[in-house]
């Protein structure tokens, strides 16, 4: 069974995780405690940085939240995020590295 581990930074009191195990969707939500063996880590804040055009990443979720209905507004462009949300992610996923070694890290999408 998998264990992965999700991320919602967003600042003072609202950093949001959760821990999520599973072999196939929908993954179970575990709670808190990852145990030894963590398979894969999702950000949901931006790991880089495109400095020429949008990020690949943003059109695609932009464009499937549009054809749902939603405002494509809501996906911000890196250079439009607040800080915690940016330095929040990159330093969950420097702590992720330095804790697991090679573990897959993700922005969610």
């Amino acid at each position: 069974m998998g264990t992965y581990l999700g991320f919602d930074p967003r600042g003072s009191g609202a950093f949001g995780s959760a821990v999520l195990s599973g072999e196939t969707f929908p993954l179970h939500l575990r709670g808190r405690g990852a145990g030894t063996t963590i398979n894969a880590v999702g950000i949901d804040a931006p790991l880089f940085w495109n400095p020429a055009a949008d990020r690949h990443a943003d059109k695609i979720v932009r464009k499937a939240i549009t054809q749902l209905g939603s405002l494509g507004g809501t996906v911000n462009s890196v250079n439009a995020l607040r800080a915690a949300c940016l330095i929040q992610g990159i330093l969950v996923a420097i702590i992720c590295q330095q804790k697991t070694g090679n573990i897959h890290l993700a922005e969610f999408i």
